[in-house]
């Protein structure tokens, strides 16, 4: 997991930095309501954004979801962009 993590931020530049993030381990009470879309990718299965909190959440194929707290939109437009175009 941790080296997933590493190579998500080695993939994106965001201006502002992250001031905290959290993991949450899969399990029915960690669900979150947030808005996310499907991407084609191995290892990442959906990617959500929260504007007016400015959180971005990343789910992993099996179950862990990655939280960052004061994420700008310029680095969740850097996420969709990253899954938009062809590997």
């Amino acid at each position: 997991m941790a080296r997933e993590k590493k190579r998500l931020a080695h993939r994106f530049v965001i201006t502002k930095a992250v001031t905290r993030w959290r993991v949450l381990a899969p399990s029915a009470e960690n669900v979150s309501t947030m808005h996310r879309v499907l991407v084609p990718s191995k290892e990442i299965t959906q990617v959500g954004y929260q504007e007016d909190s400015e959180t971005l959440e990343i789910q992993f194929v099996k179950g862990w979801v990655y939280q960052f707290f004061n994420v700008p939109s310029n680095g969740r437009k850097s996420v969709a962009n990253q899954f938009a175009s062809p590997a």
